[in-house]
């Protein structure tokens, strides 16, 4: 086991740019050698590549590496000078300035950085679980389309067999400093047994449920909701739940799944000023390097922390900068070490938001708008892609007309046979997913189709959501508009930005009809 007190816990300050990026997490950081992408599809290095991966992760742009290895540049000349850990402190403490001042969100909100959300899950817990008169129930909404461990970190178990640290543990074994007898969990699902959306109410009615189920066994609800999941979906609506648990503010933890970053800065702060955690990711949406998570805490949670410990076993996930100053104390337990890979990620994420809010929204929706033709258009084009989930209304906020963060981007696709009869499997899905971010070869096809077998194209990853009626699940994949996208092209005039989609979703669809052509040979 390593000693998570040692600053050789992580590659030191000196390592190339690209390996630190790809450091400081668990194993789904790792890089094949052979191909040089993590599991995700993702590139610690810019390079060519068709991109709408933005609902998973993505590559980091061209833009962020370079932005970013000037960065890491000035950290190692500073770092002849000033002591390692101040640098590093500092860097956590300007990330929270910047991130706040990015989202209009208020000094007093505070920030606990992690390499994924689902790290984060277990720090989210802690806090539910400072009210240790009572034991915690966790309502997760929509298991299937949040973070994949979700199952395990919701009732403080290790869902991974390699933590932040690089300890080795067993999956499914409780993480030191949480009791199983302390924790239960309840799923409430998003989606019918035929993959469709449930209504608001629906899931409501099954979520308030729960809640009283909890409050009458003298247990602490900690409620999960999701804004954007995997798919999309914003269920139930926050007006309906504002409503609902009104009466039992004060009696329950709320926490909204933000993960996807698809919420407008309005939506944002009134989660915030209701009294919710919010889990917050620097990827997707907005294309930061993969593994920048980040967990957003009212002010109003400082009196439950105060003079209590965090879990011990934190200490595998965390170090000590990614915490708050007024959260020094209670974190005293954590790690000494100096994860310079999340300072990469970190400052990669930031790079894409500065920018991307640089942009009027007049600008970001017209973009917007020619993406979701597109798509629809190739949806119509090629009829073995089928568009299957229904597009989700925009969310109005407190400054007047829909903002264009609340608006639809994410495309879940359904794959079919080429003569469009058949369904193809989940297993197909996968296989067809990793195959296009590969570089193809067979002496089979034409000609004209070897271009298109060696352009990496990187979409979302499969999600289980719309069933065969079996065991099995249709073969998915998800188009997913990203923020890198956006800031290339945002002030370009409407032609060109409407021939950009067109041709992207022109390539993808053809490659994925060579996928499915050659779907037994990978």
């Amino acid at each position: 086991m390593k000693d998570n007190n040692r600053c050789e816990t992580f590659p030191p300050l000196e390592a190339p740019t690209d390996t630190l990026i790809a450091s400081g997490g668990d194993d789904r950081l790792d890089v094949d050698l052979e191909n040089g992408y993590n599991n995700y599809g993702c590139s610690s290095v810019p390079g060519f590549r068709l991109s709408y991966s933005y609902s998973t992760a993505s590559s980091i742009s061209t833009a962020a590496f370079s932005h970013v290895s000037a960065m890491h540049r000035g950290l190692q000349q500073s770092a002849k000078a000033d002591d390692l850990r101040t640098i590093y402190f500092n860097k956590h403490n300007e990330f929270r300035r910047r991130l706040l001042n990015v989202l209009n969100l208020p000094p007093a909100v505070r920030v606990v950085f992690g390499p994924s959300g689902t790290d984060l899950e277990l720090a989210v817990l802690a806090l539910a679980g400072f009210s240790r008169e009572r034991k915690v129930h966790n309502i997760v909404l929509g298991v299937d389309e949040v973070g994949s461990g979700i199952r395990y970190v919701a009732q403080g178990k290790y869902c991974k067999s390699q933590t932040v640290m690089g300890t080795q543990v067993k999956v499914g074994e409780m993480v030191p400093g949480f009791l199983e007898e302390d924790i239960s969990l309840s799923e409430v699902s998003v989606r019918s047994d035929a993959g469709n959306p449930r209504t608001s109410k629906e899931v409501l009615d099954d979520l308030v449920a729960q809640v009283d189920f909890a409050l009458g066994r003298n247990m602490r609800p900690l409620i999960h909701i999701v804004h954007r999941s995997k798919t999309g979906l914003i269920l139930p609506d926050w007006d309906d739940v504002k409503e609902a648990l009104e009466s039992k503010r004060g009696q329950v933890d709320l926490v909204v799944d933000a993960c996807q970053g698809r919420t407008s800065k309005d939506v944002l702060a009134n989660y915030l000023s209701w009294g919710a955690l919010v889990l917050f990711t620097g990827s997707k949406f907005f294309g930061g390097a993969p593994f920048s998570g980040a967990l957003l805490i009212p002010d109003s949670y400082d009196a439950r922390i105060k003079g209590k410990m965090l879990p011990g076993g934190l200490a595998e996930f965390f170090t000590k900068a990614e915490w708050p100053d007024c959260y020094q104390s209670e974190a005293s337990i954590l790690s000494e070490a100096l994860n310079f890979g999340l300072v990469l990620r970190w400052e990669s994420a930031l790079y894409e938001m500065e920018r991307f809010f640089g942009i009027p929204s007049s600008r970001v929706a017209k973009v917007v708008d020619a993406f979701q033709n597109a798509v629809a258009w190739m949806c119509e084009t090629y009829l073995f892609i089928k568009q299957v989930a229904p597009a989700v209304p925009a969310v109005k906020t407190a400054s007047g007309p829909s903002d264009p963060l609340e608006r639809e981007m994410i495309y879940t696709v359904e794959l079919r046979d080429i003569n469009n009869v058949d369904p193809l499997t989940s297993d197909d899905a996968r296989r067809i997913y990793k195959y296009l971010y590969s570089c193809f070869e067979s002496e089979e096809c034409e000609e004209e189709d070897r271009e298109t077998l060696k352009t990496v194209v990187h979409l979302g990853q499969p999600v289980n959501c719309y069933p065969f009626g079996n065991d099995d699940w249709r073969a998915t994949l998800r188009i997913s508009l990203g923020a890198p996208i956006i800031s290339d092209i945002a002030f370009l005039d409407a032609s060109s930005i409407e021939q950009r989609f067109k041709a992207d979703m022109s390539l993808i669809a053809k490659k994925v009809s060579l996928g499915i052509h050659y779907l037994k040979k990978f």
